[in-house]
């Protein structure tokens, strides 16, 4: 029985020590009585071993390496929620994006921070939305939270979240640039290049509309209770673009679908279109592997030719390949017009292939020419294109 005891004791330790690298707890031999009610995310016998093992380390005088998160604090009072209520909300000390961080100072540290848009730019959301945004705070979140429960601290603060991340960041990492270019890809132009990928430019693009439009205020708050904190004032702030943890209304209902649309975007996609006023149009549209082509109907009075092309993967990576032949993606952003002709040809492409891309369109001109000649190299575009729809016209 002496042996069981003492093998035990020697075993204790050990388990205990298993037990907080585990859930990377750090508790102190003065964790008290009131510890076993933080534990609640362990086992009875879990939370047993680390509480006998904290008084095992009190009475012998020995310190415990692994376990002092019990005494740390994890959740904001009242008076912290006011204070960061003040701060966000009600008096802000508020610092242009294109300004930032201005005559802020101690923004290495965790804390929060709300968005505010001026009125030009609450009508821009508006419009995207289809529901009224007014001129004012409309985001708040955090960075640098503890994570519980094990107790793990972020390297995030509020000068790499707000500076590196929303204003000069990209949409993959940025929640709060993702809801914007949801809302603003249309009227931004935005060209999506796979999930929560945009084009390069797009990114420029949305950082200059945040660089015009937005302004700032932050709240420093320790680590530990930031995420209680955060929670406390979104429930008294409800701010419209804010989804996770909120209540759910037609526009936040509406901002999911947008959001959708960016978070699962394809990375492969064509859309042209060519044909005039008199002839009718011809488009294309696909994905990678479907493929829908249109036409002018045959005889007047008929309906629109709509017709699913089955295009086998071979015919993609000819279609492919004959656009690097051609060099079609250096035509983005360019628009191809001869001036002075009344009537003719209109065409467009987007394009989107492994991370390249191509917006670009013509008004009775072309690349490669220099008036209303259809040039060789647009030539062979539209042949491509024909030979990916099975021999369907496209010109």
């Amino acid at each position: 029985m002496l042996l069981n005891t003492k093998t035990a004791a020697n075993a204790m330790p050990r388990r205990a020590a298993a037990i907080s690298q585990r859930f990377n707890l750090t508790l102190t031999p003065s964790a008290g009585d009131g510890a076993e009610s933080t534990l609640t995310f362990l086992s009875h016998g879990q939370r047993r071993t680390l509480l006998l093992h904290a008084s095992h380390s009190a009475l012998l005088g020995t310190p415990s390496t692994h376990m002092n998160s019990l005494d740390r604090q994890q959740h904001a009072n009242e008076d912290e929620v006011a204070a960061a209520i003040r701060d966000l909300d009600e008096v802000p000390h508020i610092v242009h994006a294109a300004r930032w961080p201005d005559d802020l100072s101690d923004l290495d540290i965790p804390g929060l921070y709300s968005w505010w848009v001026d009125r030009a730019g609450a009508a821009n959301l508006s419009a995207g939305l289809g529901t009224q945004i007014t001129e004012g705070r409309i985001y708040a979140g955090l960075t640098g939270a503890t994570k519980w429960p094990s107790g793990s601290t972020g390297k995030n603060t509020l000068r790499k979240r707000v500076g590196g991340s929303h204003i000069r960041g990209r949409i993959r990492g940025s929640t709060f640039r993702l809801t914007l270019a949801s809302v603003l890809r249309e009227q931004l132009g935005l060209i999506p290049t796979g999930p929560k990928l945009l084009a390069p430019r797009s990114e420029k693009a949305l950082t200059q509309w945040i660089r015009d439009h937005l302004s700032v205020a932050v709240h420093r708050f320790p680590a530990d209770p930031l995420a209680d904190l955060e929670h406390q004032v979104l429930v008294r702030l409800d701010p419209p673009l804010n989804l996770d943890g909120m209540p759910p209304n037609p526009l936040r209902m509406h901002l999911r679908e947008l959001r959708h649309v960016l978070r699962y975007a394809p990375t492969t996609r064509l859309s042209a279109q060519i044909g005039g006023g008199l002839t009718g149009y011809f488009n294309v549209e696909g994905d990678g592997s479907r493929l829908t082509w249109s036409g002018p109907p045959k005889e007047p009075g008929d309906e629109e030719r709509i017709e699913e092309v089955l295009a086998p993967a071979e015919a993609w990576v000819e279609f492919w390949d004959a656009l690097d032949r051609l060099e079609v993606w250096k035509w983005d952003e360019h628009c191809f017009e001869t001036s002075g002709v009344l009537d003719g040809t209109l065409w467009s492409l987007e394009a989107i292939h492994l991370g390249r891309y191509v917006v670009t369109e013509g008004n009775n001109g072309y690349p490669g020419s220099s008036g209303t000649e259809v040039s060789r190299v647009f030539g062979g575009f539209c042949k491509a294109v024909s030979r990916l729809a099975g021999g369907r016209p496209f010109a």
